[in-house]
């Protein structure tokens, strides 16, 4: 049998540059205690060390901001015989009795999961593992369930090796305690003897699953797929060079801008904060005619109120350092302006001095998207590898019928409906309240050029359902086009609300808009105007390009589109 476990090693040998830089960003983001060093490497003795929290506040806005995207499950395919709602519903229904498991077993979701090994590692993988179990239901009959375990692994300790359609093999290395291990491979017990815990290896080939601990194989079993059900994807940021060196670049982390500045800043302040120490107790010197009189002990000459003898000439007197204020200041301006360009630092509008116009917050928006927008597009790369696995695996069970889902929401699925010729896509928008409303005063502005509405949500507003969007809006359009449709939608919403009164009034209603029909059909009315125009009222916009108060009132009065929608526009 081939030595899976050897292939595990040489293969993490070759990614030790990649690893040791996903400890350097680890060791950044998690504040590890900076201590200055010399050009030798050696620390440097009596420096009060300082640790900024700038790389953590980075992290964790992004993580913040990037948990809060809205996601889009959609289906894209040229065959009509295909039920895209079917398929998105079922990969919907995977996913939530994925994160259901691992919420019954204290772990994070997915997607916060896949959120900070993009930022922290530059990658994220995931094992995938969709089986057919039997159960029973709430009235005793047996039903065919489909167990859904797609469990995070963090990219820092998998390996794997790529062939021509895919992964050739992969693997994680983990360390777990005893129960854990025995939990997972109950036949492991008499291996592990009375070890507490051990190093595991869990290697996926395509023709086995193979499980290590401590180097001594545990577990074996043929796999079942005929391919390893690992999915990865790296960030499209980094290097896609030939280099030599090129891997420890590819799929750079959150801060591969700014990874050689942080240490920097770090020594600028400890500088400026040692040097602030000393300025409480700084360094003397003693000067004695011929160095006849020796040097009295520090306390004696600092001590407030003190008098010390020496002789004319000589005595304490401070050690000078030149300069140094300045230079420190001079150094620290430049390291923070680079690791504002390195990190694009998120902008809190809501703590900004003064208003912006709308111009300037959609600047920033765009310049937050240049980070949020590689890490969601690998989130959803990612997710639709998974989803494009488990589908896969569903199909291949030979089942029917499957339910998935979470408790009170299962679902059953027709597996004949998942089948077929289709792609399914994950998309992200990432939302700011503030930033919206700018964007809304700049489509207020495209309306007066006679900007296409369908354009205007799609390119200013970057509305994520813009179809969705446009059918809704038609929809409502129609009830104040026709007082029939409105007629017949509010007697609808009055026999729903189950109240004498509310029915009595859609009685008198439906008399009246039948009375109206007759009418219609008798030629005697034809004009069927809505029985209330609704407009919508004005509403002042923030100054699209900025400038003083009355100013950009008068801008945006100028700006502000007719509030009401003309008929049949």
């Amino acid at each position: 049998m081939e030595d899976y476990l050897k292939m595990v090693k040489d293969r993490e040998g070759e990614l030790s540059d990649l690893y040791a830089r996903m400890d350097s960003d680890r060791e950044l983001g998690q504040l590890k205690k900076y201590v200055m060093k010399n050009v030798k490497g050696e620390a440097v003795p009596d420096v009060v060390n300082v640790t900024l929290n700038k790389p953590a506040v980075f992290a964790a806005n992004v993580e913040a901001a990037l948990n809060s995207a809205v996601e889009q499950v959609s289906v894209q395919t040229e065959d009509s015989n295909v039920d895209k709602d079917h398929v998105a519903d079922c990969v919907r229904a995977g996913f939530s009795s994925a994160n259901a498991r691992l919420r019954a077993q204290g772990k994070f979701p997915l997607n916060v999961y896949f959120d900070q090994q993009m930022c922290w590692r530059g990658r994220s993988t995931a094992r995938v593992i969709f089986q057919t179990i039997t159960t029973t239901d709430e009235k005793g009959k047996l039903v065919k369930k489909m167990a859904a375990k797609i469990t995070p692994w963090d990219s820092r300790y998998v390996a794997y090796d790529v062939a021509e359609e895919g992964l050739a093999w992969g693997s994680y290395r983990t360390t777990r305690t005893k129960a854990d291990i025995i939990a997972e491979y109950p036949e492991a017990e008499s291996k592990l003897g009375t070890k507490k815990g051990a190093e595991i290896v869990d290697f996926w080939g395509h023709e086995a699953n193979v499980v290590y601990a401590d180097d001594s194989e545990i577990f074996e079993q043929a796999n079942p797929y005929g391919y390893p059900p690992i999915c990865e994807q790296i960030v499209t940021l980094g290097s896609m060079m030939a280099d030599k060196d090129a891997l420890k670049y590819e799929g750079e982390s959150l801060f591969f801008l700014v990874r050689e500045c942080i240490p920097e800043l770090n020594r600028v302040l400890s500088i400026m904060q040692t040097r602030n120490m000393l300025a409480i107790k700084p360094p003397l010197g003693w000067g004695s005619k011929d160095s006849l009189q020796e040097a009295p002990d520090y306390d004696k000459v600092a001590s407030a109120g003190s008098i010390t003898e020496h002789e004319t000439g000589g005595g304490a007197s401070e050690i000078p350092f030149g300069d140094l204020q300045r230079y420190a200041i001079y150094a620290l301006n430049v390291i923070e302006n680079a690791i504002k360009q390195g990190s694009l630092e998120i902008v809190d509008v809501g703590t900004l001095p003064g208003p912006m116009s709308a111009v300037a917050l959609i600047e920033i928006g765009e310049g937050r998207d240049q980070i949020f927008l590689p890490r969601l597009a690998a989130r959803g790369l990612l997710n639709q590898q998974i989803a494009d696995m488990f589908l896969r695996q569903i199909i291949a069970s030979g089942e029917r019928q499957i339910q998935l889902g979470t408790k009170g929401r299962e679902r059953t699925f027709d597996v004949e409906k998942l089948k077929g010729a289709y792609e399914v896509e994950f998309k992200y928008f990432v939302k700011s309240p503030k930033i919206d409303v700018a964007r809304y005063s700049v489509a207020q502005a495209a309306k007066t050029v006679d900007m296409p509405r369908h354009d205007i949500w799609k390119e200013v507003l970057q509305h994520e359902d813009v179809e969705g969007l446009e059918r809704r809006y038609y929809w409502q359009l129609a009830e104040t086009i026709s007082s029939m449709v409105l007629a017949r939608r509010t007697i609808k919403r009055l026999a729903d609300m189950e109240d004498d009164d509310a029915a009595l009034d859609a009685e008198i209603l439906a008399m009246d808009m039948g009375m109206q029909m007759e009418k219609v059909l008798a030629g005697e009315m034809t004009d069927i105007t809505p029985l209330e125009q609704k407009g919508v009222p004005g509403a002042t916009m923030m100054p699209l390009l900025g400038g003083g108060a009355e100013s950009s009132n008068k801008k945006a009065a100028q700006l502000q589109a007719t509030p009401r929608e003309t008929e049949g526009e």
